[in-house]
């Protein structure tokens, strides 16, 4: 978990140690692009080839670092494929707040004119689960195979309805890439060369933004290894998804995973109780440093606790702060049921699997 402050930036590496295949979900938000930055120049310093790119959804805090990362021409990185739903991949029939359409707008033009690859996997398509039938399934080379367990339709449409009112109100046409080209220039925070700087608990389950519902979440297999990128996906629909999951692969009970990055950075909104009796996970990842939103909730983190049916689990932030803290030192009991790991201050967490 890279140092991405209050959002997400995850650098997975899977197989051969010494050329390892590679996937970046998402890319912080944009005070904190430079720490991001860094870390991804040191990681592909001998090569630029990179798997697979998931932007999960148009938060800021997942959005922004990728509007810088597509700017930036010193990184050089080679994507084989990009996945991100904008406007062209958007269902055409609304139901439908969200945050950042204009952001998914400079992206989807950025991958336009550079000529990327977008959801090839997915023939261009949006990067969706289907309302019935066998969860979509993609292979990556070395051997990876993700599942993809959100967005469903529903969270899509309710996304368009959004964006569209967004941009209109913004003064141009969604899927206009001349247009967010010209607004993209004149916004002097995705410039990439000027970002050296640096800039409570509710009911489980009750998130209801429409930017969250269409996080891209899926689970990697790789090796026997099992982990859930949850992004900021609703609990209830990570919930189906992983009921799914169990019936296409044949799981009695609980899906094992060896990790889970928590959804929406701890937030009780997008956990629950219902959510945590599909899963059992060895390491909890909590991607934030809880600096604009107070993550995590310490309800989330108190139930995956006294919930979780493995006897001893690894508790993993990307920073020591005040609301990552409490779990810093356990004492007694707490010493058996869990350890707390962090990194050193403005450094990445590296889980080895």
């Amino acid at each position: 978990m890279l140092p991405a402050e209050h959002g997400d930036a995850i650098w997975v590496e899977y197989g051969p140690a010494a050329k390892p295949h590679r996937i970046l979900i998402d890319g912080g938000p944009v005070n904190a692009y430079a720490a991001v930055q860094r870390r991804l120049a040191a990681a592909t310093s001998r090569r630029k080839d990179v798997e697979l790119f998931v932007i999960t959804h148009i938060d800021t805090d997942h959005i922004d670092g990728a509007v810088l990362l597509l700017r930036d021409e010193t990184l050089k990185l080679k994507f084989d494929d990009i996945w991100f739903n904008a406007w062209e991949q958007l269902a055409p029939e609304p139901l439908g707040d969200s945050f950042g359409p204009q952001q998914g707008e400079f992206v989807s033009a950025l991958i336009n004119v550079r000529q990327l690859s977008w959801n090839r996997a997915f023939e261009r398509k949006a990067v969706v689960v289907p309302d019935s039938g066998p969860l979509p399934v993609i292979h990556l080379q070395g051997g990876a195979r993700l599942t993809l367990l959100s967005p469903g339709d529903r969270q899509l449409r309710r996304l368009r309805r959004n964006w569209s009112s967004v941009i209109t109100d913004a003064g141009w046409a969604p899927g206009d890439i001349a247009a967010s080209m010209r607004r993209l220039e004149s916004r002097r925070e995705y410039q990439p060369q000027m970002r050296q700087d640096t800039f409570a608990g509710e009911a489980f389950g009750s998130d209801n933004a429409v930017a969250n519902g269409s996080t891209i979440a899926f689970i990697l297999d790789f090796e026997g290894k099992r982990c859930l990128f949850a992004g900021d996906a609703f609990p209830d629909v990570l919930a189906e998804g992983l009921d799914r999951y169990t019936k296409d692969n044949n799981i009695s009970g609980r899906v094992p995973l060896d990790a889970l990055k928590v959804p929406h950075h701890g937030s009780s909104k997008n956990w629950s109780p219902d959510l945590h009796r599909r899963l059992t996970a060895k390491n909890f990842l909590i991607s934030t440093s809880g600096a604009r939103f107070k993550h995590p909730d310490s309800l989330t983190v108190e139930q995956i606790l006294k919930d979780e049916p493995e006897p001893h689990v690894g508790l993993w932030f990307n920073y020591l702060s005040p609301t990552t803290g409490p779990w810093r030192n356990p004492v007694g009991a707490a010493a058996s049921r869990y350890t707390a790991s962090y990194p050193q201050a403005g450094e990445s967490i590296t889980i080895d699997l």
